[in-house]
């Protein structure tokens, strides 16, 4: 364990665990262009106005709060304290909960597009589904020749092995399983409108936090017709029903789609550091898929993944690190290697 790269990450670990209140960062609101002309809303955090910091691409995930989330603005303010210009864009799709292979495109857009702004080297960061399809955008070879490194927290390896992984934790993490079914739903059921709008709604209800009588979902439940709301209380009372989904739902997603979003497919074009972080009960993606991800890179010569496994986290958020004191020193040196890493002169 390198005892420089755990005094690098222990700053950034104090500031993320909320032991103390951390220094703001200057936020911005931005525009950044994509080749068809639209304009994407976006926000830039920086400590001053500094020609020379290193620049993060910190993309959000599935969140209907975007780029306004609490969460991401708390990590890219503890990366500007670390010494980081960093980007924030806002993916339509992706704050709509909705998952397309268009997102790689947007994703590698918006790395080139800020790129030709700071005219530097850049790293990416990111979580979850986004995370993954990152990866995808990145293995592009334009985007390889400026990429400083990769983090990635809680991706995945290849998207069509998530489905039965996500659907059979609904009890424990009902969010991403929402978000799902109201990606997909449509494959296995016919007239589908309304149960997306249920589906969504209730994932809304999760990741908005509503209470009581402004909860949708229930609402919309009760307005479904008798099979759909069959379907619904089969889906959410069996286990055994969620997996049969689950392997409906793979056999109809189309293996173009699955090839053109999954790391799987790209690793062998991936020459630059790649971080992979992941909790070890992650109820969303199984952590065995960073693994596999980590084994795939290492078969290629020109990358060399770093993989930490850890009980800090869960789904891409911190657990407070008091609750595993063992297990602080070695998320500290594997953040202090990424800032090290992020942070190099190229």
């Amino acid at each position: 364990m390198n005892s420089l790269n755990i005094l690098k990450g222990m700053p950034f670990l104090i500031d993320y665990s909320g032991l103390k209140k951390s220094k703001e960062a200057r936020i911005t609101e931005t525009s950044l262009r994509l080749p068809n002309s639209v304009l994407l809303r976006g926000k830039i955090l920086e400590a001053e106005a500094n020609s020379t910091a290193p620049v993060i691409y910190l993309q959000h995930g599935m969140s209907a709060k975007g780029i306004d989330d609490p969460r991401i603005i708390a990590l890219g303010t503890n990366l500007v304290n670390r010494g980081f210009k960093v980007y924030l864009p806002e993916l339509p799709e992706v704050k709509g909960l909705l998952m397309k292979s268009e997102t790689v495109l947007n994703i590698r857009s918006v790395f080139l597009e800020i790129h030709s702004l700071e005219k530097r080297f850049l790293s990416y960061v990111s979580a979850s589904f986004s995370a993954g399809m990152g990866f995808v955008a990145l293995a592009n070879p334009e985007c390889q020749k400026v990429l400083s490194s990769s983090l990635l927290i809680g991706g995945y390896f290849n998207f069509g092995k998530t489905f039965p992984y996500i659907l059979k934790n609904y009890e424990i993490e009902s969010y991403a399983v929402n978000v799902m079914m109201f990606n997909f739903v449509h494959l296995i059921r016919s007239k589908t409108e309304e149960l997306q709008k249920y589906f969504y709604e209730s994932a809304l209800d999760n990741g908005l936090a509503r209470k009581g009588e402004d909860r949708k979902g229930p609402k919309i439940l009760q307005t479904l017709d008798f099979p759909d709301r069959t379907f619904v209380k089969d889906f959410i009372e069996n286990p055994e029903f969620r997996i049969q989904a689950a392997q409906d739902l793979r056999a109809q997603v189309s293996d173009s789609f699955i090839e053109e979003t999954s790391p799987a497919f790209f690793s062998s074009q991936v020459i630059k550091k790649c971080f992979l972080l992941h909790g070890n009960d992650d109820p969303v993606i199984s952590s065995q898929e960073s693994r596999d991800l980590r084994d795939l890179l290492l078969k290629n010569p020109d990358s060399s993944p770093v993989f930490l496994e850890t009980s800090l986290l869960t789904h891409g958020d911190h657990l407070p690190f008091y609750s595993r004191i063992q297990e602080i020193l070695p998320m500290a040196g594997f953040w202090g290697e990424f800032l090290s890493t992020a942070n190099g002169k190229k």
